[in-house]
């Protein structure tokens, strides 16, 4: 049973150990997703867009700031999803 407690001492530390270990992949695995929303979304695809139409609102327009915002918008989705993954296997490993 899920909610029951076992009767030996030991078999008590395991279960508990169990459940900490679950918890602690479910916490990593919720964290992982946040994290991968925020780099993925906030920080590259629309930090890279602003970047964009910054570098193109100056006077001399910058050049390398218009690559790098190209590139940080290119490279969201790829990045975003590499932190959740990480995050996902980590969390998945400490559920088994």
């Amino acid at each position: 049973m899920l909610g029951s407690s076992p009767a030996t001492p030991t078999k008590f530390k395991e279960w508990k150990r169990n459940k900490m270990r679950n918890l602690l992949g479910i916490i990593i695995i919720i964290l992982s997703i946040v994290l991968g929303l925020y780099v993925g979304v906030w920080l590259l695809f629309i930090g890279g867009i602003v970047q964009i139409v910054e570098a193109l609102k100056m006077d001399p327009v910058s050049g390398m700031g218009i690559a790098i915002g190209l590139l940080r918008f290119i490279s969201s989705s790829f990045l975003g999803c590499m932190s959740w993954f990480i995050g996902t296997v980590i969390g998945l490993n400490l559920l088994k």
